[in-house]
């Protein structure tokens, strides 16, 4: 923020906010791991260049419309 304090949608303050809560709570140990994100594209851009994505869909998209919605709902790549 405009003032150096963190955002609340920032991850990391929540996940901070958490492990203060789990340690008010008498909680020792608190786990968690990142969620990978990626990208599906047409082909491997040339140095420079934009690269173009196979489809306009999301991962959450509740209707099929785009050539990935197979990768993405398959989930074990």
């Amino acid at each position: 923020m405009p003032t150096c304090t963190p955002s609340h949608a920032d991850p990391r303050w929540g996940a901070q906010a958490q492990l203060a809560k789990c340690r008010r709570h008498g909680a020792c140990t608190f786990y968690t791991h990142a969620e990978i994100g990626f990208f599906l594209l047409k082909n491997r851009p040339e140095p420079g260049q934009r690269p173009e994505p196979i489809d306009s869909g999301g991962y959450f998209d509740h209707t099929p419309h785009s050539s990935g919605h197979d990768f993405r709902r398959q989930g074990d790549h």
